[in-house]
């Protein structure tokens, strides 16, 4: 399981009893996330973080596994899958980056040098503020995923590590069309079976991209929330874990 842009593994515990019921489950904080050491000297590109996830599995000594990535975590699981297809037994995509142009305009600014390290607010507020983007049902935002959220986002490195991620991939003008071009032509002749799962109201990438890539692949599934955002796995995480339980076991 692979988290997003500024995320971390907690953002999976909901699902990880559901999961492990049936499954061997890990997760792992990406490079310049979460309480993953965050160097200032590697590149934080696609690649990159693509090539860590295939090591991090081969340490653990597995042979193939299910694969699951979430916005970023999307992007690097779908150009792991198609670099690694040997290694993966199905591919699973989240609310996921990679798949066309376009991002909100909030993502878009904060690729801008200056300006978007003045609009990163890593207090309460700003926190609040970001999680409001992020989930449909406001009620989700408790005192409890804000202090988590502060926590990872002020660890050492964090915010550089995060700008450098988020520049490598996007700018100005959206997502970098090398990154999709590369993962869209990929998956179109990817062999493995492919999941797609989005929030209906998703203002980060928008649910068109998911729905797009199932007209390349229409022997895939795709799968949509409604009345949700971005983060399905804390949104509705009982239909969520119910939707990937089948899933995996099917």
């Amino acid at each position: 399981m692979v988290h997003g842009l500024a995320d971390y593994v907690e953002y999976w515990l909901p699902s990880f009893a559901s999961l492990a019921a049936r499954h061997r489950v890990y997760a792992l904080d990406l490079p310049g996330h979460g309480l993953t050491d965050k160097p200032l000297d590697v590149p934080y590109t696609i690649e990159f973080l693509a090539e860590f996830v295939r090591d991090f599995i081969k340490t653990l000594g597995i042979e193939r596994a299910h694969i699951i990535g979430h916005s970023l975590g999307g992007a690097v699981s779908a150009h792991f899958a198609i670099r690694q297809p040997e290694m993966v037994e199905t591919l699973t995509l989240i609310s996921s980056a990679g798949l066309g142009k376009q991002a909100d305009i909030g993502t878009r600014l904060l690729t801008l040098p200056m300006l978007g390290e003045k609009m990163m607010r890593l207090n309460r507020s700003g926190v609040e503020t970001f999680f409001k983007n992020f989930v449909y049902d406001q009620s989700l935002i408790d005192d409890h995923l804000i202090d988590l959220q502060l926590t990872m986002a002020l660890q050492p490195s964090a915010k550089t590590a995060v700008f450098k991620t988020l520049r490598a991939m996007s700018n100005l003008l959206g997502q970098k069309k090398s990154m999709y071009n590369f993962i869209l032509d990929g998956l179109t002749t990817f062999a493995k079976p492919l999941f797609i799962l989005w929030g209906r109201d998703d203002p980060v990438v928008p649910v068109s991209h998911g729905q797009a890539l199932m007209q390349r692949k229409p022997n895939a599934r795709l799968k949509i929330f409604e009345k949700c955002k971005h983060l399905p796995m804390l949104e509705h995480t009982q239909e969520f874990n119910e939707t990937l339980a089948d899933w995996l076991t099917a």
